[in-house]
């Protein structure tokens, strides 16, 4: 039995401009990333000085538990493609490490080659070093803008993360 603790009413509390797909698209994926869990959410406070001088702006993190068992963290939070603006969720293993990317609302009509899962899965394991788009991790004809977007936060979102835990 998987047990959810009002992640659809605590981030429609924190981030009402989110739309109702984007928290049950969320729910879903940590269904299927925990099998079988009880999935225990709490929102993680930090500090927002060093989430400014990262460059980093719109993260919500919550700590995710299986009783007294760490999983790991979830970060929620937006990148910019061409033209608009995408909803993404970062999961990460209790060392800081990928477990999985998922994007979960992309609205724009380019760019959506982002959302692909053979392409998201080249961040699995990724930890905080620099990564270069286009050799690090794949380039995606008609999803540059988004791409490399995503690849820039993904890597100072690891980096703010794993600072962040070290404190």
């Amino acid at each position: 039995m998987v047990i959810f603790a009002g992640l659809f009413l605590l981030g429609a509390a924190i981030a009402p401009k989110r739309p109702a797909s984007f928290w049950k698209k969320a729910d879903k994926n940590l269904t299927r990333i925990f099998t079988g869990k009880q999935i225990e959410k709490t929102n993680v406070e930090y500090d927002k000085i060093n989430l400014v001088e990262s460059g980093l702006k719109n993260l919500e993190i919550f700590l995710l538990r299986n009783g007294e068992d760490s999983l790991g963290y979830l970060v929620l939070t937006s990148s910019m493609g061409r033209y608009e603006s995408f909803d993404y969720m970062i999961v990460y293993n209790p060392v800081m490490k990928v477990k999985e990317i998922d994007i979960l609302n992309y609205t724009s009509s380019h760019g959506g080659e982002v959302a692909s899962q053979k392409w998201l899965k080249q961040f699995v394991g990724y930890e905080g070093n620099h990564l270069k788009y286009g050799s690090d991790i794949d380039a995606i004809t008609g999803a540059t803008y988004s791409a490399t977007s995503l690849v820039k936060d993904v890597e100072s979102i690891t980096i703010f993360m794993k600072k962040s835990q070290s404190h």
